[in-house]
């Protein structure tokens, strides 16, 4: 069934753009931007977590499909990093003495998102802006727990775990789904600035006892590729 999605989904994606109103009815719209990933967790159950935000980064290709004036829909391929990052402090015994060491853990993942997400453009003043909403389904790839221990200010020693396929319950489902937000500026009819930001609806840990969802405020620099449907078939003539 992920398959059949899979296939469906770039199928579109690939073989129907669409005109956006921002940029001219006569235009098959495609964009590709990059930018900063700040991600972290909302996790439930968990009494005294102070997790802290883990900085990365993401590329975005999208389309957009028409739907009259100003409003359309926007589908994509979204390669992003999520996870967050922590600190604890504890007692551990070496050499027959107990020892305060310090433990810098970060959960480090790579996605790949699939929004479809409702846009609607303004143009005040002259400015083109968007703002749109949606949801996505992301499916991970590859992830890393990596523990570093510092004892007195020592390095001690570091560790990594895969954070996909193990059994352990500090672990995450490939799988992840919520709802995304946005804003972007259009400069020069090609180049963009956006910001949007998704949060999970569904539980990605593998531990029962509580809940983790991920959520991640992109920050992007972009370029608009507009082709001309006119110049399209006048090449096939």
């Amino acid at each position: 069934m992920k398959s059949f999605f899979y296939f469906l989904y770039i199928f579109v994606f690939l073989l129907k753009p669409a005109a956006s109103a921002a940029i001219g009815n006569e235009k098959f719209i495609y964009t590709l931007k990059a930018g900063l990933s700040i991600s972290n967790m909302t996790q439930y159950g968990i009494e005294g977590s102070n997790f802290k935000n883990l900085y990365g980064y993401h590329i975005n290709f999208s389309t957009e499909y028409s739907l009259g004036k100003n409003n359309c829909i926007e589908m994509g391929i979204f390669l992003t990093t999520k996870g967050y990052q922590f600190q604890k402090t504890r007692d551990i015994p070496l050499n027959g003495i107990l020892r305060n060491a310090t433990e810098n853990i970060q959960f480090l993942t790579f996605y790949l998102d699939f929004p479809l997400m409702y846009k609607r453009w303004f143009q005040i003043k002259g400015i083109n802006l968007y703002a749109c909403i949606g949801v996505y389904y992301g499916v991970g790839f590859f992830g890393v727990r990596s523990i570093e221990t510092r004892i007195e200010n020592t390095l001690n020693n570091t560790g990594e775990q895969n954070l996909f396929g193990l059994s352990s319950p500090n672990t995450f489902y490939r799988s992840d789904a919520g709802a995304i937000v946005g804003v972007g500026l259009l400069i020069k009819k090609h180049f963009l600035i956006s910001s949007h930001f998704s949060n999970g609806l569904i539980s990605v840990t593998k531990d029962k006892t509580y809940n983790a969802k991920h959520y991640v405020l992109s920050i992007s620099l972009g370029y608009i590729f507009s082709f001309s449907k006119k110049t399209n078939e006048a090449k096939k003539k």
